[in-house]
């Protein structure tokens, strides 16, 4: 992925330490792509402690891409209190024409 190896570059050719801005737009960037399950991941591994930009980016890509599993996992996970959370995930449904779900 050309995204990946670009970021390693950054890292090793320029010596720069990646900061979450970083991070938010490689997550960004791979999950607009339409590769979820690598963006999610690349979350996971982020040094630096997850950010809600980086975790709207993601959400962001499972809406577009109509990726329920992983918008369900990460918006109930992190703080199913929120009705923020839910409108989002409403959302994630509609795209994912799960209508049903949707309004829930």
């Amino acid at each position: 992925m050309k995204a990946d190896t670009l970021c390693c570059s950054v890292i090793t050719v320029h010596m720069v330490s990646p900061t979450l801005e970083h991070y938010t737009c490689l997550v960004d960037l791979i999950g607009l792509a339409g590769h979820l399950h690598e963006a999610e991941n690349m979350t996971k591994a982020m040094p630096c402690k997850l950010h809600v930009s980086a975790l709207n980016a993601l959400l962001r890509a499972c809406r577009i891409h109509g990726n329920v599993e992983i918008g369900e996992k990460w918006i109930l996970d992190l703080d199913p209190e929120n009705a923020a959370g839910y409108v989002l995930l409403s959302k994630i449904y509609a795209a994912a024409s799960t209508w049903q779900q949707a309004s829930l």
